[in-house]
């Protein structure tokens, strides 16, 4: 299906934050794709600069700057009165300067090339600061948009135009002690969008079967596209792969990868207790910024118990630039992600499409995804995972078939056939 033509506004919660997530790489995917389709993508933004210049657009400018500094400044008083009154708040275009340089440290911010940009000050932070008494933020913009795709559970209405919500997970509700959610907020939230959507995206059908199993909706209102792999997937010459690895101080092929945000569903701890378990000198090279309620996932690595031997095992590089990911991948003996739960689990997609064989859990969407290209294991058992980790990197032929196999499963995750369904999804509303 042709989507030429159609505005789509796409809420920027995820997309402004300079370090990426899970989200912000949806968000991401989901403007190429809609590029590619022919419709014209539009980002909501909050981001703004405190002081304005006439001559140079500092509003374009914020985008890339840190929000937290000047916070009771950043109160937009105006759009609390107009909210609280039921009035709408006309969103601004911004334009981007045309000679903007957009370096590979901005990578996560390149897709400001292919939309168009709309700022309400603060509109986010008044949005959830209005939930708890159950306003909504109300936006319009010039020209009208015919969808409003709210990729996060995003308390803004966009009145006059067709709504569509993505739902990743119900994480808060599956694995409650994982999150710091207020849980009766979180089901509040994933009520509203079902009720103020016309169509409901998920992420994978273990997504929907959640929904369905927690809400009372109709099945037909849920769409799934999965989502595809933004990483440059194209081969990468041998010299390149060595020379970032060296930057990280890695050896080829002689570390195994772990690649997800530092929180309690990922599931750390178990992994690297199995690894300090193995008779082996390769090293777990922990990929991944601090999330929430990382301490207690990471208390392994501040122990004075052989704090020389972990440091010897493990490594936190903490937060990697995209750039950088698939010489990783291309690198490591395999992917380890025994993850307690996932709504989609895009890293081992990403290991799939650049032949780095798969350890992950059995549970949730994992299979799903993986298929038969994976060696799985149960999350909650130490042992289990050590085992299937020496099976790995010990046996060559099963290695070489699952990176066979992993090349095919990726195909079914590809930018086109993401396209496709999302199209389809698309056309349910419009």
């Amino acid at each position: 299906m042709d989507l030429k033509g159609l505005n789509v506004l796409i809420d920027g919660i995820n997309l402004e934050l300079l370090q990426g997530t899970g989200i912000k790489t949806y968000g991401i995917s989901l403007i190429e794709a809609l590029k590619n389709l022919g419709a014209n993508p539009n980002v909501l933004i909050s981001k703004y600069s405190l002081k304005q210049d006439k001559e140079i657009n500092t509003d374009a400018l914020a985008l890339f700057q840190d929000m937290t500094r000047e916070h009771l400044l950043r109160f937009n008083f105006m759009l609390t009165a107009k909210t609280l009154l039921g009035f709408s708040e006309k969103a601004k275009s911004i334009p981007i300067p045309k000679d903007l340089i957009l370096t590979q440290g901005a990578g996560g911010f390149t897709y400001i090339n292919d939309v168009r940009i709309y700022a309400s000050r603060g509109c986010y932070q008044i949005a959830d600061i209005m939930r708890y008494f159950g306003f909504k933020v109300k936006m319009k913009t010039k020209p009208k948009m015919d969808i409003w795709h709210a990729t996060y559970f995003t308390p803004i209405t966009v009145p006059g135009t067709a709504k569509i919500s993505t739902v990743h997970d119900l994480v808060p509700l599956r694995l409650p002690y994982t999150t710091v959610d207020d849980k009766g907020m979180f089901v509040q939230r994933v009520r509203d969008a079902i009720k103020s959507s016309q169509l409901i995206i998920c992420v994978s059908e273990n997504t929907k079967n959640d929904i369905l199993q927690y809400f009372d909706v109709n099945p037909d209102k849920l769409f799934v596209t999965y989502q595809p792999s933004i990483l440059n997937t194209k081969l990468l010459e041998k010299e390149t792969i060595f020379r970032k690895l060296t930057y990280y101080n890695l050896e080829y092929q002689n570390y195994i990868l772990f690649v997800g945000a530092i929180e309690p569903k990922k599931n750390l701890r178990r992994l690297m207790e199995a690894c300090l378990s193995m008779d082996m000198d390769m090293p777990l090279i922990i990929v991944g910024k601090k999330a929430w309620l990382w301490e207690n996932e990471l208390k392994i690595l501040y122990d004075d118990w052989d704090k020389g031997r972990t440091r010897r095992k493990i490594r936190l590089l903490e937060y990697v630039p995209v750039s950088d990911l698939p010489a990783l991948y291309k690198g490591a003996k395999c992917l380890a992600f025994p993850s307690l739960y996932e709504g989609f689990g895009l890293p081992p997609l990403e290991a799939m499409s650049l032949g780095c064989p798969v350890v992950t859990s059995s549970v949730s969407s994992l299979p799903e995804i993986c298929g038969d290209a994976a060696l799985y294991v149960n999350p909650y058992d130490t042992r289990d995972i050590a085992d299937k980790l020496g099976r790995i990197l010990n046996d060559d032929a099963l290695k070489a078939n699952l990176v066979k196999a992993g090349y095919e499963r990726a195909k079914h995750f590809s930018m086109e056939n993401y396209m496709k369904r999302l199209a389809t999804a698309y056309g349910k509303v419009c």
